[in-house]
């Protein structure tokens, strides 16, 4: 296995060991069943889409419904969205997070307002299932880890474009 798909399955898993082994798990059935002596990046799409599938459902059509609400909406949100999905610390400010989406999208005009209140939005345990919790005054905590590895996995990017993998197609 090369190196970026290692690297690939830590990310996808945050390196917790039942989510490692449930991917290689999944990734090992595709090898086996195609018969091969080589990796392929195919078997890296679909072995991602079927873990997601059975392993986070529930997450997905919540996440799911967020971005789909957002692409309606502002599709801006989706892009605070993604940089939950990206950064390593499970504790975040609205700073952190608007900082890392200047820095990876400078083209996309976000306010600090604007994540400020998305964050609040996806705190609200009255509209949501606890995606976040507000810790204090102005950090938040994803709430289960269940909700980075599903961002991780349902969301990509498409020339600058955040975009969602739809198990629906599998």
């Amino acid at each position: 296995m090369e190196a970026d798909t290692v690297n690939k399955i830590f990310k996808y898993t945050c390196g917790i060991p039942q989510r490692v082994h449930e991917l290689c798990r999944i990734i090992a059935k595709y090898h086996i069943d195609n018969n091969k002596d080589e990796f392929s990046n195919d078997y890296w799409d679909c072995a991602q889409k079927e873990w997601l599938s059975s392993s986070f459902s529930k997450n997905y059509a919540i996440l799911s419904d967020w971005f789909r609400n957002n692409v309606r909406a502002n599709n801006n949100n989706n892009y605070v969205l993604y940089m939950i999905s990206e950064i390593d610390d499970l504790q975040f400010d609205h700073l952190k997070i608007h900082a890392k989406i200047s820095e990876t999208f400078p083209r996309v005009n976000i306010g600090k307002t604007v994540v400020k209140n998305y964050l609040k939005k996806l705190s609200d345990t009255r509209i949501n299932n606890n995606i976040l919790s507000l810790q204090g005054n102005d950090y938040y905590s994803v709430r289960d880890n269940k909700t980075i590895l599903c961002l991780r996995s349902m969301l990509y990017l498409d020339g600058g474009i955040v975009k969602m993998h739809d198990i629906q197609e599998l």
